[in-house]
């Protein structure tokens, strides 16, 4: 298996796909920025994302020995709506391993890791999207 082919988080922890807007209807905007702090000597990054330039679910972890790795961004956003938190300012740890060429052997925990600032912005009312108002207030028997 090729450096390039090691799996990553999207591809071990996904959920089933959904839109953004779907999954937090109440963020009527955000602006996310996410800085790559690799662990071995390699090129660091920043990303930017908001609600014209989405993330995915996960970001991957860049270190091409590191596999399964990466964070969840679900988790943040998840977390965030939950507690009605409008700032976000924090660091997300890999949660991949370094390992062999075939992954077979696990030589450490891939120590890269991510400063993510978020700030959303929300809708002026809650609003629960009709697929899961249902499994939040389940009907009594």
């Amino acid at each position: 298996m090729s450096r390039n082919d090691r799996p990553k988080a999207c591809d071990i922890f996904g959920y089933r796909p959904v839109s953004f807007e779907t999954a937090f209807p109440e963020i009527k905007n955000f602006e996310m920025e996410v800085d790559f702090e690799p662990e071995l000597l390699r090129d660091s990054y920043t990303a930017h994302f908001s609600m014209d330039k989405r993330p995915t679910e996960y970001i991957d972890c860049r270190e091409s020995l590191c596999y399964r790795g990466g964070f969840s961004v679900r988790d943040i956003f998840s977390e965030m709506v939950g507690k009605r938190e409008t700032k976000y300012d924090g660091w997300q740890m890999c949660r991949g391993y370094l390992g062999s060429p075939k992954g077979k052997v696990e030589y450490q925990a891939c120590v890269s890791r991510w400063k993510v600032r978020v700030s959303i912005e929300y809708n002026s009312v809650p609003t629960t999207p009709p697929e899961t108002e249902h499994q939040l207030n389940p009907p009594r028997s």
